[in-house]
């Protein structure tokens, strides 16, 4: 990614705080910055019994490559890197790995 690229990002990113500038400040202060969910994108957050229940492995590598094929996208927590910038999951993708996941758990409970 280019610097041009990156400053873009960086822009994105820093409008999801309601003043821009908290962002900026943050990250020239700290190197992070909180970012509020949203406005600009979400995180949905599985529960690892679903991640698990859904991928049928606990073992940390292939759960992250059963994730990068299902949902064809970065996956944070498992560490699976974007590919390119902007990269994100497909909605529909997440969606269908929500069902499966929670059809591989009442299927466990019976």
């Amino acid at each position: 990614m280019d610097t041009q690229q990156t400053d873009r990002a960086a822009e994105w990113l820093a409008r999801a705080q309601q003043e821009p500038g908290h962002a900026w400040h943050e990250w020239a202060e700290t190197g992070v910055a909180l970012l509020p969910l949203g406005r600009r994108f979400v995180a949905p957050r599985l529960a690892e019994a679903l991640v698990h229940a859904a991928v049928g492995t606990r073992a940390p590598g292939a759960v992250s490559t059963c994730l990068e094929e299902l949902l064809d996208g970065p996956v944070m927590q498992w560490a699976v890197p974007p590919r390119r910038a902007g990269d994100l999951c497909e909605p529909a993708a997440v969606d269908a790995l929500v069902t499966l996941a929670c059809t591989a758990a009442r299927q466990a409970e019976q």
